[in-house]
């Protein structure tokens, strides 16, 4: 979503919350702004993918439809 969307700092929040709370350790590697657009998600998803390979073991999307 968009970068200052509170909405989307929440869902990204407590996504992370939720992940930790389960006991697995964090890092964020890359974060961008799909600003709710698929084709901007899917860039944004193959750009971390490109630079963190298997490094990368979650994706954070906040919007159901750039997920796809």
């Amino acid at each position: 979503g968009e970068e200052e969307n509170e909405d989307s700092l929440f869902r990204t929040e407590y996504s992370i919350r939720a992940l930790e709370t389960g006991g697995m350790e964090t890092e964020e590697l890359f974060s961008g702004s799909g600003q709710w657009d698929q084709e901007k998600g899917r860039k944004l998803a193959k750009t971390a993918l490109d630079t963190y390979g298997s490094r990368l073991e979650v994706i954070i999307s906040n919007n159901d439809a750039m997920a796809n």
